[in-house]
């Protein structure tokens, strides 16, 4: 369950958010569970956040840091997530239906059985993510980058 702390400091906004993830960086931010549909946490640094079944549904996380964040199983639909960092993270499950994930950094990232229905993955980077198990039906993956990717047998249309 989320830290109400957490959850009240971030809902002020990505600036209000950073100031206190400078005051206090040995805190790993708890937003598991969290309801963050349609939060504008654009330039937020979530780096290491547990965020697993967490809401951000239709939220705005341009050049969000989500490296070594934890969203198992969070609903990410229709969120804007352009060059997003997303590195090293574990997104097993989570939902990213219809989202933008354009030029986002999933490198290394834990992708197993995550949804990208209709998800606009261009130019991303997924050097060495692993897709196991991923749903990626209708996605957009012009100029993906899957080097090293561990995934089912695709067709990439």
């Amino acid at each position: 369950m989320a830290n109400p702390e957490h959850v009240e400091i971030l809902k002020q906004g990505a600036e209000a958010w950073n100031k206190w993830r400078k005051v206090y960086p040995e805190v790993v931010p708890d937003l598991a569970k969290a309801y963050l549909v349609g939060a504008n946490l654009c330039h937020a640094n979530l780096y290491g956040a547990k965020l697993s079944n967490a809401d951000l549904s239709e939220s705005k996380l341009l050049e969000v840091e989500l490296s070594e964040a934890d969203l198992t199983s969070a609903n990410l639909s229709n969120s804007d997530l352009r060059k997003a960092k997303l590195t090293i993270a574990y997104v097993a499950m989570a939902n990213f239906k219809e989202a933008n994930l354009s030029e986002a950094e999933l490198f290394g990232t834990n992708l197993v059985g995550a949804k990208f229905n209709e998800a606009n993955l261009s130019y991303a980077n997924c050097t060495g993510a692993s897709f196991l198990g991923a749903d990626l039906t209708n996605a957009i993956l012009h100029g993906i980058g899957l080097w090293g990717t561990a995934r089912d047998n695709w067709e990439i249309r």
